[in-house]
């Protein structure tokens, strides 16, 4: 007898804030598909998952290409906030979490391991990912969904294909046989800490969108809202250092990239400068923005430089995993206030219970000794 098996689609969203109460508002989605044949919920279900990105995409006022640079726009949607807002699901220690998440469920178990396990979340896009801040997870959970149809002689559809992957695990390139999403896996096989950064190597990487190794930020202290200068505008960037630091495998950070993919170059910033070379204007407030939110050790983990692409320049920070726990500090009213960053699938998420922080630290930092940043 075939086994029964339905996808759900659940989506809880930042929708807007109430004018009345002040309090951020959700819009919260949940839909089952159901068919004879389990590979048409599964496209049913994701056909609907990526239509509901399109509408959000035009509400923004982007047009919609593809997940990957949807979700670049669409970060500020997945943003924690306060659990004054009630739920039924979905809440981490005082902070309400939002995601939009295809899930497959069957009535018969899914893997044979230890556990019983009949659901398995096989697309999610969230501000708080402990499942997802690694690409190796989601295509492992993939290929026991395929595992899965090839055990019970399930029709494929055609969907059946192979990534290339590096797994930091085993420090190698692997391949993973999965049923398609609608997500590129390009660029997945390259290892950051190996990169030849030619031009050719940077285009292809750019081509490849935002991912949990490469992030794109569109100017340094150049502020597209007041069309000036905010220094404060640059937070973001240390952010994403602290967030690559953290990491097992460091990363990419494009300064002059949208995040749409486009190469947009320095001429902002630089169009700030109040000294004749721009170049030594843009390099002086990248220092300032490291001496402002790191210690001096963070240096040793970076590299960085201004490349020419295609006719336009951009700024290019190579960052090496870190040994030891990073935070970014930022000095308010005199107090020193430090925040601590993890990569996720496509951007920075910042851990914000005293109990994550430690969580995380004793799972990345087995052999750490004292905490760099104090």
């Amino acid at each position: 007898m075939m086994p029964h098996i339905h996808y759900k689609v659940s989506i809880c969203l930042q929708k807007a804030k109430n004018n009345f109460t002040g309090e951020e508002e959700l819009e919260q989605v949940e839909k089952i598909f159901s068919h004879a044949n389990p590979i048409q919920a599964r496209k049913e279900a994701l056909n609907f998952f990526e239509s509901y990105l399109v509408i959000i995409s035009e509400q923004l006022g982007f047009e919609y290409t593809d997940v990957r640079s949807a979700y670049a726009y669409m970060k500020d949607l997945f943003g924690s906030i306060p659990s004054s807002i009630r739920l039924s699901r979905g809440s981490i220690r005082g902070w309400t979490r939002k995601y939009a998440t295809v899930e497959m469920i069957a009535d018969s178990i899914i893997e044979e391991d230890n556990d019983t396990v009949n659901s398995i979340i096989i697309f999610e896009l969230s501000d708080y990912q402990p499942g997802f801040e690694d690409t190796i997870d989601l295509l492992v959970r993939l290929g026991k969904e395929l595992q899965y149809y090839n055990r019970h002689q399930l029709d494929k559809g055609g969907l059946e294909m192979s990534v290339n992957a590096f797994d930091s695990e085993d420090d190698d390139v692997q391949n993973f046989p999965i049923l398609e999403i609608p997500l590129s896996w390009e660029g997945m096989d390259i290892r950051p800490d190996r990169i030849e950064e030619s031009n050719e190597l940077l285009l292809e990487l750019i081509a490849g969108g935002e991912n949990q190794y490469i992030e794109f930020k569109p100017a340094l202290v150049y502020n597209f809202s007041s069309r000036s200068f905010k220094f404060s505008w640059s937070q973001k960037i240390p952010q994403a250092i602290c967030a690559f630091l953290n990491s097992n495998n460091g990363g990419l950070l494009f300064i002059g990239v949208t995040d749409n993919g486009e190469i947009q170059g320095l001429d902002y910033d630089y169009s700030l400068s109040e000294i004749p070379n721009a170049r030594d204007y843009f390099l002086q407030q990248f220092n300032r923005m490291l001496t402002f939110y790191f210690r001096p050790f963070v240096r040793t983990h970076l590299e960085s430089g201004i490349r020419e692409i295609n006719g336009k320049e951009i700024f290019v920070v190579k960052v090496q995993p870190a040994t030891t726990p990073v935070f970014v500090t930022n000095k308010i009213s005199d107090v020193f206030e430090k925040r601590f960053f993890v990569r996720g699938a496509a951007c920075s998420n910042e851990l914000r219970e005293i109990e994550e922080v430690v969580q995380f630290c004793l799972a990345r930092y087995s052999n750490a000794g004292a905490i760099d940043d104090e």
